[in-house]
């Protein structure tokens, strides 16, 4: 009867141990480059992180940033977006998701660049 007992127990301890993992956290890393002497004003995207399921987006502005810039988040499964325009010259962008790059892309000077990258599970 013990042993019955203490089998129970033993899988229960695991089925919960695995079947109730919460989002899978990624490191994210969204990056700017362009001219040494430029700034430029930044839009980063990520999914509404409330778990509400109702589709709104957490939307952070930065105004005037040096270049190179670098963000880092932790996100769950989603697509996030970065949406630069520079003072003058061009910008690349780059996604970085796990230490995988997701997405890069580089504008004509003076106009703004955009990188969408999905974060997998």
């Amino acid at each position: 009867m013990n042993r019955i007992l203490i089998v129970a127990a033993t899988v229960a301890t695991l089925g919960l141990a695995t079947g109730c993992s919460g989002p899978q956290l990624k490191d994210v890393r969204f990056e700017l480059t362009g001219d040494a002497d430029a700034t430029a004003n930044v839009t980063r995207t990520l999914p509404d992180s409330t778990g509400t399921g109702s589709g709104d987006t957490n939307v952070a502005k930065f105004d005037a940033v040096k270049l190179p810039w670098k963000n880092d988040v932790r996100q769950d499964k989603s697509t996030v977006a970065l949406t630069a325009t520079p003072t003058k010259g061009a910008l690349t962008c780059r996604i970085i998701v796990a230490g995988k790059e997701v997405a890069k892309k580089t504008s004509a000077p003076g106009q703004p660049v955009t990188c969408t990258g999905a974060v997998p599970e």
